[in-house]
């Protein structure tokens, strides 16, 4: 590939990188970014002769002033400047791709793309950032090391083309600078030469880790706030219309990550018991839930004894069990909870007690734990996005003997909230309830009586219309539809049971999950959103009942080599999160606990951020050992040669493959270290002769001159001549003539 083309490519996968992060995050895209990626995409066909950039400049400048000016109203009126600075870098990023013309606009572009990148931050908190960074770190590495050879071949075409003076002036922005010999070849740079570069740009990536790891956190950054964009879960608001989880029934999102014993998992799939529990309603009114006027927003905030905080009483526990004997006798779940829009936290079943495993950010709490109106777990005033904490839970089914002597006593207030029918229920409703739990005397029996006839009189979908305007939803369902998802059957239930003076309540959560193995926790996405309903049951407590007939499951990913690629994908996402995006003080110290005990030989503390179980972390670490090992002994190995060719240096063994002209400026090179005049390493060949031309040396005007030749015999595309070859040698003699005369007339 042509040095030019070899270039331009780099830099416009730098570009394509920076602006893939900036453009990848959750709700970023927008008309004007669209516009500005084809605007890059364009601009690669944007060159002489089909496109004059000297006659759009004034124009582009122009329009780029009044983007700034009016993106600076936008800002003043109150807009996001984070939106705004991206906007106007997008700008300037096209500009200059549209008028890139010599070495200092494809430095510009290089800084834009890179001042994108860093705004990306606030914007791109997603695992694409981690990729996109990735990539911008290697073709940002191929871009800057061909951008400086490109400026000293500029610089280099214009010292062999200038007729006088050891300095050349730079090459003329316009479009009649001479393009050099040098940047049309297809031999100065090859694949070995970029191969290298990756691997120092890979290094250089170890390095940032480093830092990034071992620096005192702050935590979130000025304009990212405190909280990232996560997944905005419908039905866990203050109120819950009917339909809004059938909305979000094929959405896959993660946002729940528990850790389980994998056989305990298999068994509460198998019945029915994996109900993670959310938000509670007790009131139903124009076919919607929401709490009480007197319990709504009402939470109190849980004390810890010996580190637990105790949430929610539960019969058939001790009267003064320990904090020890909870632990023991309940299920132990290590819950980490993506930001879904609520302060809700979710336990299984039963949730007793709660536990924060973060350790304190400066002796403050990660959050608060509350108790909501009516048994919810709640997070007070959270200092990170995604929170992680342990709840203790019993699993509870009621022996049916027990249940049926539980009996509801007539007039107690307490209850009346939980007994409330809304005021427009149709009396044939009503009259179903009735029908349905005739001859039923414990409230067992009534809900089971009820759950029944709900299971097999009626079907599950999600595919819904609205009831006709003034139809009552309930009603509609029950008895012209007579089809619909979970929220209807948890609905109906409630309300049927609330007909035949049954205490109940309704209850949104999620149902079910998916094993990962990497990761070795439960994964439980938007898609498992669930109803059911809870009823009173006297001595025995809030006993779940689920009326949703089958195929009211939630769906589950599909198998085959998909799924582990998923399964490994999600893994990397939550330490990418947890580690990178949510990196602070308390995470720092978590890191290197688990580093100590990894020096020392211990396991980490399993959970949701362990490492990969060991089972499948050998295969992937012989794997990369392997590509690793594979790649040195390539480069190794490869003949010499075969790869870029470097400018010349003053010293080096091994040069027979070396290009004629290159061996015969590497002798007049050492001719003058052995005068006392070296070429340091990053000092190129023009550069050299300035320096001897500004010391006003005797031979600096023959170094100028064997240069000149050099550069024309070596990037010419004729190739060597004999003229040439022959004119390099009365060079090289010439000047070790004037070496020699020199020193002899110093002494």
């Amino acid at each position: 590939m042509r040095f030019l083309t070899l270039h331009k490519l780099s830099t416009y996968l730098m570009a394509a990188a920076a602006l893939a992060a900036a453009l990848l995050g959750p709700g970023v895209a927008r008309a004007g970014h669209a516009l500005a990626l084809l605007g890059v995409v364009a601009s690669w066909w944007a060159e002489a002769p089909r496109y004059r950039a000297e006659r759009w400049a004034a124009i582009w400048n122009l329009g780029t002033l009044v983007v700034l000016c009016v993106l600076a109203v936008r800002v003043l009126q109150g807009d996001s400047i984070v939106d705004a600075g991206v906007t106007f870098l997008l700008v300037l990023l096209v500009n200059k791709l549209f008028n890139r013309r010599s070495s200092s606009d494809y430095q510009q572009t290089t800084i834009i793309a890179f001042l994108l990148l860093i705004v990306a931050t606030a914007l791109n908190t997603e695992l694409s950032y981690a990729l996109c960074f990735v990539a911008f770190t290697v073709a940002a590495t191929w871009s800057l090391v061909l951008l400086q050879l490109r400026r000293e071949l500029e610089q280099q075409a214009q010292a062999a083309t200038s007729s006088g003076g050891a300095t050349a002036p730079a090459p003329p922005a316009g479009p009649a600078a001479p393009e050099p010999t040098a940047l049309a070849t297809r031999q100065l740079i090859g694949l070995r030469f970029l191969a290298g570069t990756s691997l120092l740009s890979l290094g250089m990536l170890a390095g940032a880790l480093a830092v990034f790891v071992s620096f005192p956190r702050i935590g979130f950054g000025l304009f990212s706030g405190a909280q990232r964009r996560g997944a905005l879960v419908a039905g866990f608001s203050e109120q819950v219309q009917l339909g809004q989880h059938g909305a979000i029934r094929d959405n896959p999102q993660v946002v729940l990550r528990v850790v389980l014993d994998p056989r305990r998992v298999e068994a509460l799939r198998a019945t029915g018991r994996l109900r993670w529990r959310g938000s509670v309603y007790d009131r139903y009114e124009g076919g919607a839930w929401s709490h009480s006027p007197e319990l709504s927003g009402r939470t109190d905030d849980l004390v810890a004894v010996d580190g637990l905080y105790w949430a929610n009483p539960a019969p058939g526990l001790p009267q003064r069990p320990t904090t020890r004997w909870l632990r023991e006798h309940l299920l132990r779940q290590e819950i980490y909870l993506e930001p879904i829009g609520s302060s809700l936290l979710f336990g299984l079943d039963r949730p007793v007690a709660l536990e924060l495993i973060d350790p304190p950010l400066l002796s403050r709490r990660l959050f608060v734990p509350q108790r909501g109106p009516l048994g919810e777990l709640r997070a007070g005033r959270p200092r990170s996005a995604g929170l992680r904490y342990v709840v203790y839970s019993q699993l509870y089914t009621p022996d049916p003997a027990l249940a049926r002597q539980a009996l509801i006593p007539p007039g107690d207030r307490r209850l009346a909230r939980y007994l409330r029918l809304p005021p427009s229920l149709p009396p044939r409703v009503i009259a179903l309830a009735r029908r349905v739990t005739a001859g039923r005397v414990s409230a067992y029996d009534k809900a089971l009586a009820l759950q029944r006839h709900l299971q097999r009189a009626y079907r599950y979908t999600t595919a819904l219309v609205a009831p006709p305007a003034g139809a009552d939803a309930l009603d509609s369902f029950l008895f012209e539809r007579r089809a619909g998802h979970c929220e209807y059957f948890a609905t109906a239930l409630a309300i049927l049971l609330r007909a035949v003076d049954v205490p109940t309540r309704h209850v949104n959560g999620l149902l079910g999950g998916q094993w990962n193995g990497y990761g070795r926790y439960l994964a439980v996405r938007q898609s498992d959103a669930h109803a059911w309903t809870e009823v009173l049951l006297p001595g025995l407590g809030w006993v779940a009942f689920d009326a949703t007939p089958a195929g009211g499951e939630p769906p589950t990913l599909a198998g085959g080599w998909l799924l582990p690629l998923q399964e490994l994908v999600d893994t990397l996402r939550l330490r990418w999160l947890r580690y990178v995006i949510e990196y602070d003080l308390s995470k720092q110290r978590t890191l290197f606990v688990a580093a100590g005990r990894l020096l020392r030989g211990r396991s980490p503390t399993p959970g949701p951020d362990a490492a990969l179980p060991s089972g499948r972390r050998r295969p992937l670490l012989l794997l990369l050992l392997v590509a690793i090992g594979a790649g040195a002994a390539w480069l190794l190995l490869r003949r010499p040669g075969g790869g870029g060719r470097a400018l010349p240096r003053a010293t080096g063994r091994g040069r027979a493959r070396a290009h004629p002209a290159t061996r015969v400026y590497g002798r007049a090179l050492r001719a003058l270290a052995r005068a006392g005049i070296p070429r340091p390493a990053d000092t190129t060949p023009v550069e050299l002769a300035a320096r001897l031309a500004r010391a006003g040396h005797p031979a600096a005007a023959l170094v100028e001159e064997l240069t000149r030749c050099y550069y024309a015999a070596r990037f010419g595309r004729s190739g060597l001549s004999a003229a040439q070859a022959q004119q390099l040698e009365t060079l090289l003699g010439r000047l070790r003539r004037s070496l020699r005369a020199a020193r002899g007339g110093s002494s």
